[in-house]
């Protein structure tokens, strides 16, 4: 039986996450994204959330990044077949929106002018923070809410060959895995390229990540077994790089299985 091979990509939030960093000190100067993201690129990288276009001020400097690191090929090593080998690609440049069609319409400003642009929208799943984020709506409402923003973010960018779409479903580790499933296989069908599925509270173990790592692949595949399912853990316990590596063991053991049963 031929081995299966399971490719790990890097996608780093530093130019988001990071960039709300307290005390306002702490955060990058402005005009700081561009050389920073370089930077970052250069580490061979694969993915750069840029920011949060909708957010005041954001979308120019998001737009900077696009513009001139979404534009530079970056040499990188990695394994082909147990052996090292240097290729030579664009960093993807991601900007994060609310499930929002302004919002979705202004990320796509910002980001078009790379390479390799992606709309990565989110919405939140887990009941408490849908009764706190969308207090009158029904969990159907926002179900749909998260279907139409990725039938829309499809649409605006269909005519850019190195688009793509990401869609996270926020404190997806909290939330009933019935309705969550439900979510996630929408977002495919209506043409998600990634799927991403939080620890946002930061409260799972890597036992448990593993688990449900397996459960969320087996929905994705079951519409699109060329979608990438993607993990994003916090740190509360000290468990997110174990819970990220999760993902990985959770792939490759899938992989296998898929490969000896064909």
């Amino acid at each position: 039986m031929k081995e299966a091979q399971v490719e790990i990509e890097i996608f780093d939030t530093t130019l988001r996450d990071g960039a709300q960093s307290l005390p306002e000190t702490n955060q990058f100067p402005v005009g700081a994204k561009p050389e920073i993201a370089d930077k970052i690129a250069s580490l061979g990288v694969s993915t750069i959330e840029a920011g949060f276009p909708a957010t005041p001020g954001d979308a120019q400097e998001v737009a900077a990044v696009a513009e001139i690191v979404g534009q530079i090929d970056y040499a990188v090593c990695r394994w082909d077949r147990n052996e090292m080998v240097e290729v030579s690609r664009p960093v993807t440049i991601a900007g994060l929106s609310r499930t929002v069609p302004s919002d979705i319409e202004t990320t796509w400003r910002a980001i078009n002018t790379a390479k390799k642009p992606r709309i990565h929208t989110f919405i939140s799943t887990d009941p408490a923070h849908m009764e706190a984020k969308f207090p009158n709506m029904s969990q159907d409402e926002v179900r749909a809410m998260g279907r139409q923003a990725v039938a829309f973010a499809k649409e605006i960018s269909k005519d850019h060959m190195g688009a793509t779409i990401e869609f996270s479903a926020e404190a997806a580790s909290t939330t009933d895995p019935n309705y969550l499933e439900k979510v996630i296989r929408d977002a495919v069908i209506e043409g998600a390229d990634i799927i991403n599925v939080p620890d946002t509270v930061g409260q799972r173990s890597p036992f448990w990540m593993k688990n449900f790592y397996r459960q969320v692949i087996d929905w994705v595949y079951a519409e699109n077994s060329e979608v990438i399912v993607s993990s994003h853990n916090h740190n509360d316990l000290g468990n997110a790089v174990a819970n990220s590596f999760s993902l990985v063991q959770a792939a490759s053991e899938h992989s296998r299985v898929t490969k000896s049963d064909t």
